[in-house]
């Protein structure tokens, strides 16, 4: 069932000042050990993983996608908060903060061939990219760690966090919290609904979805009022339906797609020492 998230968060402005802050990656921290390891992937870009190893583990780990966006919103005491936490951002090997095509590819679901009409890239490689997360990169992160997989957590935004309910739907089993902030539904929201219903048991998994009230796309016209992606709304409702999901939707108030990422941050990592 699903139940609202009570946690008083920051306002849009804030996460726009932290936005400004000193980048996690590039100084030493008080109760983490961070590294970089890059892997690469054949025909596909290469992954850089930006890993921040706690030197007291607690046993919960939480992977990020779009790491390369990450920094400098995943800000230093926002880590500190959790010394024990481990915390696996996985990005791409470039110098920009996203990579469109290559987002659109590995965290999306096959979409039908009429949801495909309206995207401007293919889709599809999401079961390929959950084979390497929980495979090689896994042990790569997770090496000389000692994790409880029953405090795996994923977190994932827009398009990440469209992987990370497909990845909850289609292999629930290899976390056990997943964090979707602002999944982007719209896109192929057939094939997830049809998702939603065929998945196995659900029982296990912890579901928090986060959103703003003033989401839109770009090429939509302003909001009447404010109100949470509908697509997103009516895939919630599905998998409440169920009866067999633990699962927490939070809202914030005035926020659009872009500052909704860092506003999901804190969430996120509290949710997944929670896991």
């Amino acid at each position: 069932m699903f139940m609202p998230m009570g946690s008083a968060m920051p306002t849009p402005s804030e996460a726009r000042l932290a936005m400004a802050q000193p980048d996690l990656w590039q100084g030493p921290q008080p109760a983490h050990v961070l590294s970089q390891r890059v892997l690469p992937r054949g025909d596909l870009m290469t992954l850089r993983l930006f890993i921040a190893r706690p030197l007291q583990p607690d046993g919960s780990v939480i992977y990020m996608l779009d790491g390369g966006a990450l920094p400098p919103m995943l800000l230093p005491d926002l880590l500190a908060r959790h010394p024990g936490l481990a915390v696996v951002a996985v990005g791409y090997d470039t110098e920009r903060a996203f990579s469109p095509a290559e987002r659109y590819f590995d965290y999306a679901p096959a979409a039908t061939p009429d949801e495909a009409r309206n995207l401007r890239f293919a889709t599809g490689g999401a079961e390929a990219f959950s084979t390497l997360l929980t495979g090689e990169l896994r042990s790569i992160a997770e090496d000389g760690l000692d994790i409880d997989p029953a405090r795996r957590s994923v977190w994932g935004h827009s398009l990440g966090g469209l992987f990370a309910l497909t990845q909850m739907l289609t292999a629930p089993q290899e976390f056990a919290g997943y964090v979707a902030a602002s999944p982007s539904i719209w896109m192929c929201e057939q094939t997830m609904t049809r998702l939603a219903h065929a998945a196995l048991a659900l029982d296990g998994c912890r579901l928090l979805c986060t959103m703003g009230d003033n989401e839109r796309r770009s090429n939509a016209p302003p909001l009447d009022r404010p109100t949470p992606p509908p697509a997103t709304l009516r895939l919630l409702d599905v998998l409440d339906q169920r009866g067999d999901l633990t699962a927490q939707r939070h809202v914030f108030p005035g926020a659009k797609h872009g500052p909704a990422l860092a506003l999901s941050l804190p969430l996120a990592l509290d949710y997944a020492r929670q896991t």
